[in-house]
């Protein structure tokens, strides 16, 4: 819950005709913010932190934008890596600063202090010994994390980019106004219980932002969404959120026929993934929304349905596909064990020919390519089933910064390393 806070002074590093201006200190604070919320490892290299006088001028703001002002609350493991990143960059920059204040005679009494407030809460952590790294990797139960990804609407983007409040950057408390955000409780390790579909991977996230970058293929009137392997449920969310928000927007005109306002549908196996994409839709307020639905969708039984089709019609597989009738079929990272490259393929293929005719639906399939031969059987079983795969180039939006120095940063952060991760590649793929 946010503690209400009083208008607070001006910091003295800001005062100086030579500190960072209101656009930048507004800027740094969204920066750290939404790294932090999407719990980018601090000491990545892709992690973008601020100039040494954006981060002093910020940092009596950064306790409570970071540790009050927030719905979930981190894992102390991420706190704990986090305040040791911050805090040992906070005495680098005051060093320097003092160094600076010295030389020009400025007496001691105005040098500044890491502070007071994110050294308590840094020494706390350590004395508590929770969030220990060590124990986690010796086997204990791994952490669960609330991770939120946050994108800028129209209105939000232009804020960012002019910095045009009423109110001194310092005092601003709603620094994320006008953007949109999903947030999703993910696993400490990367298979949970024998799935992967707990986690938000790679692939998901570029997949999303690509989809951000061009609303029209999700937000258009008429458009069925039909998410295969929705796994923590992250991008069926943000195909929901902007699809609520378009109706919103577009509540003064006229739409045609109910059945023409955009819906998504999110699918995985039954279980404990199924039952994690409704935990994911409850966080975001989708849980009752009209345009969102999640079915259970297991490309096995698609599979063997379909040989069974020609003499039965009550499969309940191809029977949901036929409801659907999906304009856009979607998936993102699905592609990782070779005896399942198939049944997708097929699932892809059924989802296709459900929209009625050729020409009306399309897939988008974005996939981590870690295992070559593994991405190759699933293109060769794309080519089996007739299907027609083209690789499309993934748009990786950026929220604007306010001058050429400041670091910008992608939509959906992470700390992916192409080298080491393997690359991401989008399909667009039809009949």
């Amino acid at each position: 819950m946010e503690n209400s806070t009083s208008v607070k002074a001006k910091p003295p590093l800001c005062s100086q005709q030579d500190g960072p201006g209101p656009s930048a200190v507004l800027y740094a604070r969204r920066l750290v913010k939404l790294q932090f919320e999407a719990r980018l490892p601090p000491r990545s290299r892709h992690f973008r932190w601020p100039a040494e006088s954006a981060l002093l001028c910020i940092q009596d703001q950064l306790y409570e934008d970071l540790f009050q002002r927030r719905r979930f609350s981190s894992t102390a493991t991420y706190r704990k890596l986090f305040l040791r990143e911050l805090c040992s960059r906070l005495e680098v920059a005051v060093a320097d600063e003092c160094d600076r204040l010295r030389a020009i005679g400025v007496d001691e009494i105005e040098f500044p202090e890491v502070n007071a407030d994110l050294l308590e809460h840094y020494a706390e952590l350590l004395a508590s010994g929770t969030g220990s790294v060590v124990g986690t990797a010796q086997g204990s139960v791994p952490e669960s994390e609330f991770t939120t990804h946050h994108w800028p609407d129209d209105r939000a983007a232009a804020a960012v980019a002019s910095a045009k409040s009423s109110r001194a950057p310092w005092d601003v408390t709603d620094l994320l106004e006008g953007f949109h955000a999903v947030t999703v409780r993910e696993e400490g390790s990367a298979i949970s219980k024998g799935t992967t579909g707990l986690r938000t991977w790679e692939a998901s996230l570029r997949l999303a932002g690509h989809l951000i970058a061009n609303p029209d293929l999700i937000t258009s009137a008429g458009t069925r969404i039909l998410e295969l392997g929705s796994g923590a449920g992250f991008l069926g969310s943000v195909c929901a959120i902007q699809q609520g928000r378009s109706e919103i927007s577009s509540s003064n005109k006229t739409m045609g026929r109910s059945s023409a306002k955009p819906s998504t549908w999110l699918s995985d196996v039954p279980g404990q993934v199924l039952g994690r994409i409704r935990d994911t839709l409850e966080l975001n307020g989708l849980a009752g929304a009209s345009h969102v639905h999640v079915q259970e969708l297991d490309w096995l039984e698609l599979q063997a349905e379909r040989r069974q089709s020609e003499q039965r019609d009550d499969l309940p597989s191809v029977a949901f596909l036929r409801d659907v009738r999906p304009t856009l079929v979607l998936a993102a990272d699905v592609v990782y064990d070779p005896d399942l490259v198939g049944p997708l393929a097929e699932a892809i293929q059924a989802s296709l020919e459900a929209a009625g005719r050729k020409g009306a639906s399309r897939a988008l399939v974005a996939s981590t390519i870690r295992n070559s031969s593994t991405y190759g059987a699933f293109r060769a079983a794309l080519v089996n089933r007739g299907l027609r795969a083209s690789i499309t180039q993934l748009h990786r939006p950026t929220l604007s910064s306010p001058h050429e120095h400041a670091p910008s940063i992608e939509v959906f952060p992470s700390a992916h390393e192409v080298e080491t991760d393997g690359v991401v590649e989008l399909l667009t793929i039809t009949l």
